[in-house]
């Protein structure tokens, strides 16, 4: 299936839904997908401190972080900043 068939199907499906079931539905979507990146994203090692790296080396950390936007890896900024919590100690 591409990619446009299956955002058509998923519109379809949602234009369908009960007004009161929207949101539920909407949740439900949102984990499963959270779920799938967690699964499909590759932990880093450690901490990157930014002050530690050369311009170039930020600029090639950037880079690899855009990239992974646009192949889809990304996840929602409130789950990367739990897990900073609880991986780092960090308080955002």
């Amino acid at each position: 299936m591409t990619a446009a068939l299956a955002r058509q199907r998923a519109k379809e499906f949602i234009d369908e839904l009960p007004d009161d079931s929207i949101d539920d539905m909407l949740a439900v979507m949102k984990s499963a997908w959270e779920m799938t990146l967690r699964a499909r994203r590759p932990q880093p090692k450690e901490l990157l401190d930014m002050s530690k790296m050369t311009e170039e080396e930020i600029d090639a950390e950037l880079e690899k972080g855009y990239q992974d936007m646009l192949a889809g890896r990304e996840i929602p900024i409130d789950v990367a900043v739990a897990e900073m919590k609880k991986k780092y100690g960090i308080e955002l």
